[in-house]
């Protein structure tokens, strides 16, 4: 009877050791899980949608948060980040794209170049990534991509 007392509340405490870490795990770094190593597909840029194509522009922020490489939907770019997480500010600085000539859309990567310069700051929720300007302007809206 001792022997089978002593097993379950061995078992009831390390179920209870398995939820707490598992609960503590799934709180931590939310954002750089969710944000770093995910390639994401630009789906709007200043209320204008951006039309399911391969010439999509996407972004991908590597895991240690100071690079975003990527497409404009024409050219491959790469820009430097500064990345302040716990207060969701983002910046992006000293951009370099290839120089392809852009037939189909090229509207599409000037204008999403342009805007990815004033970004400030971001917001991650489910898989959906928003790329805010000053004040409460939506710039880019991401979604992420379905191959992750």
């Amino acid at each position: 009877m001792k022997d089978r007392w002593i097993s379950t509340l061995l078992i009831l405490s390390l179920t209870l050791l398995t939820i707490e870490c598992k609960t503590k795990n799934a709180g931590s770094e939310p954002y750089r899980f969710r944000l770093n190593d995910t390639t994401w597909d630009v789906v709007d840029i200043n209320s204008q949608v951006i039309p399911e194509t391969p010439e999509r522009p996407t972004i991908t922020i590597d895991s240690t948060a100071t690079k975003v490489f990527g497409s404009t939907g024409c050219n491959r770019m790469n820009f430097n980040i500064e990345l302040r997480q716990d207060q969701n500010e983002i910046t992006f600085s000293d951009g370099i794209t290839t120089r392809r000539a852009c037939f189909l859309h090229p509207e599409v990567e000037q204008i999403f170049l342009e805007n990815l310069n004033k970004v400030t700051r971001y917001t991650v929720k489910n898989d959906t990534l928003i790329l805010w300007g000053a004040g409460k302007t939506a710039l880019i809206t991401l979604i992420r991509n379905s191959k992750n």
